[in-house]
């Protein structure tokens, strides 16, 4: 029996996946998921993949990360909220052709009214609302369709939660830009783990599907790191004051490649590594800064760091 608890995992976490295959998975999910929205049944899913897409991929200034952060967690409550409405209304309409509207049980699900709970939802009554209509099917769970539609409006109530709670919380003051980038490139992985999420919901028993979505392929490391063809990597770290940093980590990341160290000078130099583009990472400490580099046949790649 697999592990239950790796469902649980997100893989876009797992393995320190190069932002260069990151970006390339991104694109393609979002071609993917643009044939697939026939019927405008992942409007929201797209609107929020392309927020945390381009909030990573699309060459923002340190300035404006934190901006960009932001805006990609309030696509995200917004279009929650929105999928909510929307579920709503398909819930009064089901009311309505069963004839529920006509029964007293209806005023427990919609106690103000439907438009209280589709044109006159905000995000100071969302939760309530949410959680009016949970106790009404948690009560009345047949009446409203099943036990598919109390899990969904859980979900609703879940993810909003935690959506909300990420665009209410300050991003750290911004220096190199390094933690901020982190932070996108979390909200990145959550989203990509939520679209999976929704797939899989979609699609249970069917695994083959996956490839309506997304290509995992994508996220598999390059070819080339097999080649025989090598440059090297070399440079000094400093830190924000100009002086030299040592026992620096410098670490391949996806390559079988053993690991280099700055010097007491702060100089280093790597083994040779196969040509091709690498994401080098330099850490000490909970110091870290990613750089993503391109190996040339025979050439010294001279890579300078501020630690």
């Amino acid at each position: 029996m697999k592990n239950l608890a790796s469902y649980f995992e997100n893989p876009f976490v797992k393995g320190r996946i190069a932002l260069d295959r990151k970006k390339a998975f991104g694109e393609d999910t979002i071609e993917r998921l643009t044939v697939q929205n026939t019927n405008n049944q992942f409007d929201a899913l797209l609107t929020q993949t392309k927020a945390v897409q381009e909030a990573l991929f699309g060459g923002l200034t340190n300035l404006s990360t934190d901006r960009a952060v932001r805006k990609a967690r309030t696509q995200s409550t917004d279009g929650i909220m929105k999928d909510f409405t929307i579920r709503n209304s398909k819930l009064n309409a089901y009311f309505i052709a069963t004839g529920t509207n006509e029964l007293e049980v209806y005023a427990e699900f919609f106690p103000q009214g439907i438009r209280a709970f589709t044109n006159e939802v905000t995000k100071e009554n969302v939760e309530q609302r949410m959680t009016t209509l949970i106790t009404a099917i948690t009560n009345n769970t047949e009446v409203a369709g099943g036990a598919a539609v109390l899990q969904q409006y859980n979900d609703f109530l879940t993810n909003y939660k935690a959506a909300r709670s990420a665009q209410l919380n300050k991003t750290g003051a911004i220096s190199t830009g390094m933690d901020a980038l982190d932070e996108i490139e979390a909200a990145w992985n959550d989203q990509m783990f939520n679209n999976l999420l929704t797939f899989v919901n979609l699609n249970r028993n069917l695994p083959d599907n996956i490839k309506l979505y997304m290509d995992p392929s994508l996220l598999e490391p390059d070819v080339h790191h097999g080649t025989s063809l090598t440059g090297k990597l070399k440079g000094t770290v400093k830190d924000s004051s100009g002086h030299p940093v040592k026992n620096v980590l410098v670490h391949i990341l996806d390559g079988k490649i053993d690991n280099a160290h700055s010097n007491a000078n702060g100089i280093y130099l790597t083994q040779p590594l196969p040509v091709g583009t690498w994401l080098v990472e330099y850490s000490k400490g909970e110091r870290k800064i990613n750089k993503q580099v391109e190996i040339k046949q025979g050439e010294e790649l001279s890579i300078d760091i501020v630690l």
